[in-house]
Parts: structure tokens; sequence; C-alpha cells
């Protein structure tokens, strides 16, 4: 079987990552599985081979508008795919629709965001835009593949699709993180909290962060007793959301999100 795959990732190109990896065992799986990455001319990338069955083409394209052209260009240097498959129902799925379209092969497209939630249309004016070709693009699918249950539901909700929705979550390697070696200053650095809560998250709204910080002050002031204190971090974060969670924090908890000694910590990474 002959796969063409477009998407943005472009550390694909870069033959050590993990992206790389991933394609090549997918590549294992087919006769020949080519993939064509969006680039500016800036990144400098190059076309790559990453196995005997996996090919991946960057686009290098003097700008973002010029995306579309450079795929299209790419697509009918390459021989004619048997199936297409894009990472997301937005402007790479409207892309990947055309180059279908052109080349009369079916088009699989995956959806890995709720972007049926109400919070993301509103997030900006391009998401709104984006829920719009997501329906025009959805509708005109072969075959769907959704991460949860949940964006399934909203799915068929909200369109009259035809094609067969599967859920496929993301793979997890759980046991790799429950056998992992703990690095000694994190055992000493959080041995005094009986309870350890970690969020991995972006700071946007349709990621309902504040509900996580809603559920640890209720759990901490449950059966009428309060901790002395509590400390609110968050690490690398870059959103405007920021300082709103800081206040929900004070507001839930009525402690400070400085002071001692800390018998709770909610750390939200971003």
């Amino acid at each position: 079987m002959r796969v063409l795959q477009i998407g943005t990732d472009r550390t694909i190109c870069d033959a050590n990552s993990a992206s790389s990896s991933r394609m090549r065992e997918y590549g294992k799986n087919f006769g020949s599985l080519n993939i064509i990455t969006f680039s500016r001319h800036g990144h400098n990338l190059h076309e790559v081979s990453l196995s005997e069955h996996v090919h991946v083409y960057p686009t290098n394209s003097f700008s973002r508008a010029l995306y579309l052209f450079d795929s299209i260009r790419i697509a009918f240097r390459l021989p004619k795919p048997d199936a297409i498959s894009v990472q997301d129902p937005f402007e790479t799925g409207f892309i990947a629709w055309i180059i279908a379209v052109l080349r009369g092969c079916p088009l699989h497209v995956q959806v890995h965001t709720d972007f049926l939630s109400p919070e993301y249309a509103r997030h900006s004016f391009l998401n709104w835009l984006r829920v719009l070709i997501a329906g025009f693009v959805l509708r005109r699918a072969k075959r769907i593949r959704v991460v949860s249950e949940r964006i399934r539901t909203s799915l068929e909700k909200k369109y009259s699709l035809r094609a067969p929705i599967t859920v496929l979550p993301i793979f997890i390697d759980v046991e790799r993180f429950r056998n992992a070696s703990v690095e000694e200053d994190l055992i000493k650095r959080f041995a005094e909290f009986k309870t350890k809560l970690l969020v991995v998250s972006r700071l946007e709204p349709e990621k309902n962060v504040g509900i996580v910080i809603r559920a640890f002050a209720k759990s901490a002031l449950a059966g009428g007793r309060a901790y002395p204190a509590f400390k609110f971090k968050i690490q690398r974060a870059d959103s405007p959301l920021e300082g709103c969670l800081k206040g929900g924090v004070d507001k839930s908890v009525h402690l400070p999100l400085k002071g001692t000694p800390q018998r709770g910590e909610l750390k939200i990474i971003s």
C-alpha cells in the first residue's frame, strides 16, 4: 500500500527525532510512506529517506501562503498514493483534500483536538475559521480517526458524516514511566508532600486547567480541615491565563500563594 501523509511536524526531517522513529515504524506496515511536511525556506530542511519505505519532503516554501502550491507540486512528483492521511481537518486538511481530489484518492483525516468545544472557537478568529474548515473537510473524508470518545460523540452530534469514525487514543507507554528511575533531588524536594499532583497542559481555556485547581482546593479542605498553606506553581508558562489561574487559586483555596510550611502543591507545566 502506498500512503501519502501531509502534516506540519518538521522534526520528522531529523533522522534522530522521536517523530522520525515513529514514522519508520509506520513505514513497516506499508509498502511506501511518503510524507510532505510544511516548512519555510528559512528552516533549511532537505528531503530525507528515513528508511527504504519512508521518505520525507519538506515544502521549503517562501511563505505560508505557498504551502498549498508547493504541496501540490511535490504530490505530483510522487507516484499516485492509495490513500492520503492528514494530521488535522484544518488548513492542513483542506490542502490534503485538494490533493486527494486532484490525484483521485481517498482522504483519511485525524482529529486530535476537541475543536467543537465552545472555548476553542472563542479563543481567536483563526480558530473560529478552523471550525468552519473542519466541517467542510470532514464531510469529504473517507475515514476519520479521533483520539477520544468525547471527540467522536461531538462530531456525530454536529455533522452528518458518512465516513466511519475510529477511536484510537495516542499510545502512552505507561510502564516506561512506572519503571523510570527518580532523581534524588526530586525525591528530597517533594518528600514533605503526601499527595503530588502533576498537570501537563497548555494554559488555554479548552484545557480547563481551572477545574484541577478547584478539585485540588476542595480535596484539601475536605473534612473541614484546611492545610496551613499551599503552593501553586506554574513552570514555563506563556499564556494570558496564568494570572487568572493564580488569582483562582487565591480565591478557591483562601490561602496566599507563598508561605510556610507547605502541605500541598499544584504544579502546572506548560
